[in-house]
């Protein structure tokens, strides 16, 4: 069984350790017990995830004469949204969910170190947030390399009946730019229904609708690398 916190936790924190990850890990089995149906009230879970233009980067760098580019603020960001039948129930889930986050970047961490990286210890920091929903945590974290200082970011957030979770990495704090994504994705309102879900990317309607627009300033220029639906996980069909 999959890891549903792996889809949102491990991108970022591979990304970090040097695993350049670039898709969500919905595939990946995994041991782990928890399931976002074991979330009371919890009615639907979208995710999307970015990353950089890798290809603009290496053409500017082959560039005669052209210096190595700064690394951007965002390299890869995971995005999910849960929804819930209620406010209460979207507080008790949103206190477990950030458990099993911090614990799930935490064995990501433990599971590189075994593999031989990183190179540098890396420890997760946790804060509260102020100023964003109802709720809001973040962890964070920072490797030192001899090339440069990679960090990693995510803010998990709650806002009524909605629970948003966001982490991203670059060559820089990200914090400022996904903190105020956040407040972006809260500031939309969710359209009707489940809306029409498309792997590229270009889903829309229900929670669709609080997702940035790709060409949004605060994606910093990020790829729209594709959609999930997290939450209730696809059955086969009868028969199929």
């Amino acid at each position: 069984m999959r890891n549903p916190l792996r889809w949102i936790s491990a991108l970022a924190l591979a990304l970090l350790l040097g695993g350049m990850v670039l898709a969500p890990a919905s595939a990946q089995e995994d041991t782990d017990e928890f399931n976002f149906g074991d979330l009371d009230g919890i009615q639907r879970g979208v995710g999307r995830y970015y990353y950089a233009d890798y290809s603009a980067m290496f053409d500017a760098m082959s560039t005669p004469g052209a210096e190595m580019p700064e690394l951007p603020a965002l390299l890869g960001l995971s995005v999910g949204v849960l929804q819930f039948d209620s406010s209460d129930n979207a507080e008790a889930g949103f206190d477990r969910l950030y458990e099993e986050l911090v614990n799930s970047a935490n064995e990501s961490l433990a599971e590189d170190a075994d593999m031989g990286t990183p190179t540098t210890p890396v420890t997760v920091t946790e804060n509260d947030v102020d100023g964003i929903g109802d709720q809001a945590k973040s962890m964070s974290a920072t490797l030192e390399e001899e090339d440069g200082t990679y960090y990693s970011y995510g803010i998990i957030a709650r806002e009524g009946e909605l629970i948003y979770l966001l982490i991203g990495n670059g060559g820089s704090d990200p914090s400022e730019s996904i903190n105020n994504l956040t407040k972006g994705m809260m500031d939309r309102d969710a359209g009707d229904g489940d809306g029409t879900f498309n792997e590229d990317g270009s889903s829309t309607g229900g929670l669709w609708d609080l997702f940035p627009a790709d060409d949004d300033e605060a994606l910093g220029g990020l790829l729209n690398g594709g959609d999930e639906i997290i939450y209730p996980e696809a059955t086969p069909e009868a028969g199929a």
